[in-house]
Order: C-alpha cells, then sequence, then structure tokens
C-alpha cells in the first residue's frame, strides 16, 4: 500500500473591501454611499469607516460609522454627510478598519474626488404678497359666483315653468 500526504496550509483571514462608493450632491450637501464586502474566509469583526476630508472646503459631518461584524462573504453599506463650502474638487478619504482572526488590526483605504457644481443660497428672499396683486380676485370671486348663481335661478325657474 503506497500512502501520500498532502498538508495544505489553510490561513483564515478576513479581507474587507469596498465594492462601490458613489456620492449625490444636492447644493452644498454630500451624501457618500458606499459598500463593504468580506471576501475573506472569517468574519471581519469591529468594522468601522473613517472619513477624512483632503485639504481645505469640505467637512465630514460624521467622520466615524460604526458597522459591526461582517460575515464572510457577506456585505454592508454605509453613508457618510459632508458640506461644501464653496464650488470646486475636493478629495476624501476613506478608510474601512476590522480587527481579524490574527489579533490584529487590518485596514483598507480608499480616496474619491468628489465635484461640487455649484451651491445654492441657503434662503431664498419671499416677497409677501401685495393687496393690490390679490384685490381682484378677491372681489371678482364673488361676483363670479353671484351672476353664475342667479344664471342658473333664471335657468330653473324657466325650465319649470
Amino acid at each position: 500500500t503506497y500512502t501520500k500526504t498532502y498538508i495544505i496550509p489553510l490561513a483564515r483571514k478576513a479581507e474587507v473591501v469596498f465594492t462601490e462608493v458613489q456620492y449625490t450632491t444636492s447644493g452644498s450637501s454630500v451624501i457618500i454611499r458606499g459598500q463593504l464586502v468580506n471576501v475573506g474566509d472569517y468574519d471581519a469583526k469591529y468594522l468601522t469607516v473613517y472619513a477624512q476630508a483632503l485639504g481645505e472646503g469640505l467637512t465630514v459631518e460624521n467622520p466615524t460609522t460604526y458597522l459591526g461584524t461582517l460575515a464572510a462573504g457577506e456585505g454592508t453599506s454605509f453613508l457618510i454627510y459632508a458640506s461644501a463650502e464653496r464650488i470646486g474638487k475636493y478629495g476624501l478619504k476613506l478608510s474601512a478598519k476590522y480587527y481579524g482572526p490574527d489579533m490584529e488590526w487590518h485596514e483598507t483605504t480608499e480616496e474619491i474626488s468628489i465635484e461640487i457644481a455649484g451651491i445654492v443660497e441657503e434662503k431664498e428672499k419671499i416677497t409677501p404678497i401685495k393687496y393690490e396683486e390679490i384685490l381682484p380676485i378677491i372681489i371678482g370671486l364673488p361676483v363670479v359666483t353671484l351672476i353664475i348663481g342667479f344664471i342658473m335661478g333664471r335657468y330653473t325657474r324657466w325650465k319649470s315653468a
């Protein structure tokens, strides 16, 4: 009998990667939506996403987002809120830190570029409606109602006679 023994090293690890990062702008507000996937074969524990603005003019409102444990083969999504001071291009560094089975902290990073095309003024001045503009409507509506009522009354009397 001939036997052969093969030793296959099994290294269990957690490996978290950014799969999709998108941003949307509305005036000076920026919403960054991202997805993380654990492509490893072990759970990634204490998964936290950190956001840091690269340069001036972009303020991150929630720089830390705790996501918890991400099981092997699973994915999760996160939202980051930011605001820009002016029109222009900004850089944002996203990093995901997690605790692996090797009892060490691991980190994966991704940088994205954000472009703000236009910023709308926060408060537009609202002008009140002038009384002279609405006066014809106030007078005209009851007069028109009276005329229609008079015509309908005459028509129904004529029809019944």
